[in-house]
């Protein structure tokens, strides 16, 4: 499995990032905001969405799963 590492897809002014865990895709996230900001750029959250593969977890998958600039994104 790729334990360690990130994927990220990006085409035109799509990107999508991969991450195993919750923590990580905030992680992630917060890394891709900061040069959005630093070059004049930004990312919609509203069109923002995590899709969640493997659930393991006992309870329903979050309806926000990340943050952008204190703003959470929905989950598909």
């Amino acid at each position: 499995k790729n334990k360690g590492r990130r994927a990220y897809i990006g085409y035109a002014d799509d990107l999508a990032l991969s991450a195993n865990s919750h923590e990580e895709i905030q992680r992630v996230a917060d890394i891709f905001t900061e040069p959005t900001i630093k070059f004049g750029l930004q990312i919609h959250i509203i069109k923002t969405e995590t899709i969640v593969l493997n659930w393991l977890g006992k309870a329903p998958v979050p309806e926000s799963f990340i943050t952008i600039l204190g703003t959470s994104s929905n989950s598909a």
